[in-house]
């Protein structure tokens, strides 16, 4: 029964003729045809007779549920194992005949019977028995057709939620198909365009101008390479992100310190476009629980994200206050807003609002979608308050509010004075671009380091063999002997050698950087190296050698 949960229309029709039939042949005033459920009989069609179930626990019901061929009781009445029978009441028949033939599946195993049923005691001829089992046969067919219709249904419903499936699947394929042309024609557009710069710049530089151009050309280099430098490093961001890669390093951190850092980190960028940055935040101390970096990097990403949408002679301003041990950072402007329907996708990757025309098509839609991922993995929450197109926008940071710590536990952020080099570091450049390493050993030289230059492994051993350098800067990915192959070879040559060895790679993932400590390296810079923070290194070497 539980292979049959209905009746086919059609099918209950075509039951009722076989009932008909078998009364008729079988001369009984009543015929059945039921099937087992899981605790009663149910009749599906019947002749004769009122009642649609019989529990399984009657005795006609077990008796005959459990045949394999034609059942034949005479009298019931005279038969101990059916005189108790709800049959035999005369409420319902007051049955005195009880005749079976039983429905057997494709597997030979009982799912019902065809019954007659008589309120007199009697018999049955041989060939009324025989038509029975053709008119159960019969039966079998009936259930049979109409569960394979039922089959070829469910099929046809299952391909018709597969199509569905697929097509909303290929829609999502075309849409991110789509997003990656747009990004790609984005990421394009943000290379050519610092690029272009820099290639002017050096055209300009190779023309021979006068000192203050010359100044102005390298300062304009200087920013465009921190701009492409800012890019790679949100792409590769997003990529960790998305992995599960970066690791904060939360501490009570003081809100006032990172908020300047990151106000002077746009100035200069608001100021090109006549913007007025207003900075507005209490002069107590406010300390919130977070990483530093990645905090200044929330908040340089949303002022850059305000200062990109926001016209020439704009306003943008950035807000603190507290609320519940929640300390809330707003980041104001009166820029060009969001359209309602794009707020709900903003912060996913590569994302960018329908009314950013060409004119604020620059950025790749990854810093809201970053900075999203970030406040989420520091337990805190951002949100999104723009009217309209032309409205501005709000966006508003939640970060746990932390306990002002001890003095002295919360060192300041600020810049680095420029370290004062000693002459006394030899530094061997290893890197099969010699166009990149060229320049770098010039501008240590003018530092007053001694630089030698090697373009492969192999030279840079041979070099070694002559002067063992004090600090030997090897790029990874080189051609024959790779930067790993070289550090192991000079530890295995030179056990006792004093020398620092430090690894350049475009990579930079922890297993990138566990790659080269097994190979022997101190540290990994990360490239493009940040000048800054290697002349810092480069101090800190020499502090301790000289120890």
């Amino acid at each position: 029964m539980n292979a049959l949960n209905r009746v086919d229309p059609d099918a209950e029709a075509n039951l009722y003729q076989v009932v008909d039939l078998a009364a008729i042949i079988c001369q009984t005033p009543i015929a059945i045809i039921c099937l087992v459920d899981s605790e009663r009989l149910v009749l599906i069609a019947s002749k004769g007779i009122d009642i649609t179930e019989l529990p399984l626990t009657d005795p006609i019901c077990i008796l005959s549920s459990l045949q394999d061929e034609p059942l034949i009781v005479p009298d019931t009445m005279l038969d101990e194992r059916t005189r108790d029978s709800a049959l035999s009441d005369p409420e319902h028949c007051g049955m005195r005949f009880f005749g079976s033939v039983p429905l057997q599946s494709d597997a030979n195993l009982p799912i019902g019977m065809l019954c007659v049923i008589d309120s007199t005691p009697r018999a049955l001829s041989d060939d009324q028995i025989i038509s029975l089992n053709l008119l159960s046969g019969q039966v079998m067919a009936h259930i049979g057709a109409y569960r394979t219709r039922e089959a070829i249904q469910r099929q046809h419903a299952m391909y018709a939620d597969q199509s569905e499936e697929l097509l909303q699947a290929n829609h999502r394929l075309q849409e991110a198909n789509e997003k990656k042309d747009r990004f790609l024609a984005a990421l394009s557009h943000e290379l050519r365009n610092p690029l272009s710069a820099v290639s002017y710049g050096v055209a300009t530089l190779q023309a021979g101008q006068q000192v203050e151009t010359s100044e102005q050309t390298l300062q304009m280099i200087s920013a465009q390479c921190f701009q492409l430098t800012r890019l790679l490093d949100d792409l590769l961001d997003i990529s960790r992100v998305d992995r599960g890669l970066i690791v904060l390093r939360r501490a009570p951190i003081n809100l006032a310190e990172v908020i300047q850092l990151a106000a002077s980190s746009v100035q200069n960028e608001a100021r090109e476009k006549g913007q007025h940055l207003k900075i507005e935040h209490s002069e107590h101390h406010i300390f919130v629980l977070a990483d530093k970096t990645r905090l200044l990097q929330i908040l340089v990403n949303l002022l850059t994200n305000a200062i990109r949408y926001t016209p020439a002679q704009g306003e943008i301003a950035l807000s603190v206050d507290v609320s519940d041990q929640s300390v809330h950072i707003h980041v104001q402007d009166n820029g060009i807003g969001i359209d309602p329907a794009d707020q709900l996708s903003i912060f996913s990757e590569f994302s960018q609002g329908n009314n950013m025309g060409d004119s604020h098509s620059d950025g790749l839609g990854l810093g809201l979608s970053l900075v999203a991922e970030l406040v989420r993995l520091h337990h805190g929450e951002i949100e999104l308050d723009s009217k309209g197109v032309g409205m501005g926008s709000k966006f508003t940071v939640k970060l746990p509010m932390a306990a002002t710590p001890s003095i002295g536990n919360s060192a300041p952020i600020a810049a680095e004075a420029e370290p004062t080099p000693s002459p006394m570091l030899n530094i061997l450049l290893v890197d099969d671009n010699y166009d990149s390493i060229k320049p770098l050993g010039k501008l240590l030289e003018r530092r007053g380091y001694k630089c030698q230059l090697s373009v492969s492994g192999e030279q840079a051993l041979e070099a070694c063999a002559e002067t063992i350098p004090d600090v030997v800067l090897v790029d990874i990915s080189m051609p024959g002997m790779s930067g790993h192959e070289f550090a192991r070879t000079f530890r295995q040559r030179y056990p006792d050698a004093r020398t620092h060895l430090y690894a350049m790679s475009g990579h930079s993932q922890p297993s990138d950087r566990q790659q080269s400590t097994d190979a022997g390296f101190e540290h990994h810079l990360v490239k493009p190296l940040e000048i800054k923070s290697l002349l810092l290194l480069l101090r800190s070497t020499r502090d301790q050698s000289s120890l």
